[in-house]
């Protein structure tokens, strides 16, 4: 988040209405992405929104769709598990996505 509703040296963690009003906002296009583009029509379709400690929120999503994908290159189609080839999308991928193994880990 860049805005002038964030002071200089402030973070998400000091504004989380704006973190959680972001969040929603971004959270309706992708359950709608999910219920359209990406699995086609659906016998149903939920999500709930916990929030971590410190407060940001994260979404569990259920679906399940009329004609699911029936072999592992359909899903291969829209899912991946790969790094970016651009440096700073690799930068950012690094540091927001891969899971850092800590001692609530195992």
């Amino acid at each position: 988040l860049s805005s002038p509703l964030i002071s200089p040296g402030q973070t998400t963690f000091d504004r989380p209405d704006i973190t959680v009003r972001v969040f929603h906002a971004k959270l309706q296009r992708v359950m709608q992405y999910l219920s359209t583009v990406f699995c086609g029509p659906l016998k149903y379709k939920m999500h709930v929104v916990e929030y971590q400690r410190r407060g940001l929120p994260h979404a569990h999503i259920v679906l399940c769709a009329e004609s699911p994908p029936d072999s592992a290159r359909a899903v291969d189609k829209f899912i991946t598990c790969e790094l970016s080839s651009d440096p700073d999308m690799k930068a950012l991928q690094l540091r927001h996505m891969v899971h850092r193994c800590n001692h609530g880990c195992h």
